[in-house]
């Protein structure tokens, strides 16, 4: 990885941070950032389920506004328990293909 692509991540993973504690009120603590690759890895202690909603709500705002990173690998302990979560960022190219609607839209008379 280059210079500039390095820096750019590490000042992306600056304001991630500062938005996380900012975002989830201070209820993750312990918190490092790396980055892996195209992904940003977060590991943490949440004091609540609830601060974990927080941090994957900030987690996709910060991937919507920063779209440097595919996803962002979310590992917190909760309760002596360890949750592992990955959020994807960026959208597929390829569109989903859904089946036609093959369904009448008109009344009809049945006799």
């Amino acid at each position: 990885m280059n210079m500039d692509r390095w820096s750019q991540k590490n000042d992306w993973l600056n304001q991630y941070n500062e938005m996380l504690v900012e975002e989830t009120h201070g209820l993750v603590q312990q918190l490092w950032l790396d980055a892996e690759g195209d992904s940003a890895v977060v590991h943490g202690k949440a004091a609540s389920y609830y601060a974990v909603q927080l941090a994957i709500r900030a987690t996709q705002t910060f991937g919507h506004r920063h779209p440097v990173f595919d996803e962002t690998r979310l590992s917190l302990t909760v309760a002596q328990r360890q949750l592992k979560l990955t959020i994807p960022h960026r959208r597929r190219k390829g569109r989903a293909s859904t089946q036609a609607d093959t369904r009448q839209r008109e009344l009809t008379l049945v006799s």
